[in-house]
């Protein structure tokens, strides 16, 4: 299924060969089911159709028959659910909804029950297995080539340097390669595709979904009865997963928010209120303007974020029940304008939210659509500063590419 979406929409680009390399090894992991699960591979089979037993009298050759038929039963469950996933998986991504709007909200309310924090888990174990040394190139070449990375960027830039496919999608940019732009409010935090960008009051949009404000951030008080704005970015798993600080700030809390690992991809967001659901990280504090939080969120395939300044947070536990908010005290940290946050192991999304004054409208240097990377002005302006956290920026600098 994942082929056949792939190849209608052309290979030639990296949205297209990412769809193919995230659905090739769900197939290859139904395969394998099939192949250990199949009759000739069970050692019970065996023993009971070896001669020496076949030959007993008794009820020997009803079992082996019942034990033959169960394994033919597992294996089509096991096989037939690996290919409903990857049915799923095309589903999703298809634009516009291949399903009249009824049928639409059922197959993705079938979906959304599925345990993916559970294979996310799997997946995350799989990504996480090293290596040997002469299979790293060919391996991580190949993900290279099919997600279009650029690694002219990464450090290490030699995939050798990489032991598991994690690492490589965990990558560190070059010292020096993305010099946040000066002169404005508001920086990108990550590299990815810009989904909406406006006001926010007790609910936003983002792609036509309304999300209630109290419900991302997962609860707390910080926010209330203040003039917000927010940018919601999508990162593809091709992009660089690192998140950074969009301006200087002064980070007070993090809450860790369970919940699900659906799929954030734009095609599904635009119809199903994932933001809203799945884990999360949420990082609050203040900037000049007043409030701001980045909120970082999970997906399918790994659903682990990491934090820079709280590396004990620890996302999709085993256990972990829906919903629940998890608060940490970072103690009042400052952090500097394009200074690394943390990051994500596999492609997912970040929601910034940021105060500006009553009086006071943001000026945007992006719009739905454009692709933005870290350190590119987002914001040009929001007000005057109100806080001093940061000095009066110096005349604006060209990028580094």
């Amino acid at each position: 299924c994942g082929l056949a979406v792939a190849t209608e929409r052309g290979l030639s680009t990296p949205s297209a060969r990412s769809e193919l390399i995230i659905c090739l090894p769900r197939f290859a992991g139904a395969r394998l089911i099939f192949s250990l699960l199949r009759p000739p591979r069970l050692l019970g089979v065996r023993l009971l159709s070896s001669p020496g037993r076949d030959s007993s009298a008794g009820g020997g050759e009803g079992l082996r028959r019942g034990v033959l038929a169960a394994a033919r039963m597992i294996a089509l469950a096991s096989t037939g659910c690996g290919l409903g996933a990857l049915g799923l998986a095309a589903y999703i991504r298809a634009e516009p909804a291949p399903a009249p709007a009824d049928l639409d909200r059922a197959v993705l309310q079938t979906y959304s029950l599925l345990p993916w924090r559970a294979l996310s888990r799997s997946a995350g174990w799989m990504h996480e297995l090293k290596l040997p040394n002469w299979a790293r190139e060919p391996v991580l070449r190949f993900y290279v080539a099919m997600l279009g990375i650029d690694m002219s960027e990464a450090w290490p830039r030699k995939l050798s340097a990489y032991e598991t496919v994690g690492d490589l999608f965990a990558r560190r940019l070059q010292p020096g390669v993305r010099v946040p732009e000066q002169g404005c409010s508001l920086v990108s935090p990550v590299d990815g595709i810009v989904l909406s960008a406006g006001p926010v009051g007790s609910s936003f949009l983002v792609k036509g979904i309304e999300y209630s404000l109290l419900a991302l951030l997962g609860g707390g008080s910080a926010h209330e009865g203040r003039s917000l704005h927010q940018l919601t970015i999508y990162l593809s798993p091709g992009d660089y997963h690192g998140f950074h600080a969009p301006t200087d700030a002064v980070l007070s809390t993090s809450q860790h928010v369970a919940g699900q690992l659906l799929s954030v991809h734009p095609n599904l967001l635009a119809r199903w209120p994932v933001l809203a659901s799945n884990e999360r990280v949420v990082l609050s504090g203040v900037w000049d303007g007043g409030f701001l939080a980045l909120v970082a969120i999970g997906a399918t395939g790994v659903g682990s974020i990491q934090l820079d300044r709280d590396p004990l947070v620890r996302t999709n536990a085993p256990g972990a029940l829906p919903r629940t908010v998890s608060t940490r005290d970072l103690n009042a940290a400052r952090v500097g304008r394009g200074e690394r946050l943390g990051g994500f192991r596999l492609g997912s999304c970040v929601v910034l939210l940021f105060e500006a004054p009553d009086d006071a409208q943001p000026i945007y240097q992006v719009q739905p659509g454009q692709r933005v990377t870290v350190g590119e002005a987002i914001v040009l302006r929001v007000g005057p500063p109100q806080l001093g956290i940061a000095s009066e920026p110096p005349p604006r600098q060209s990028r580094s590419s």
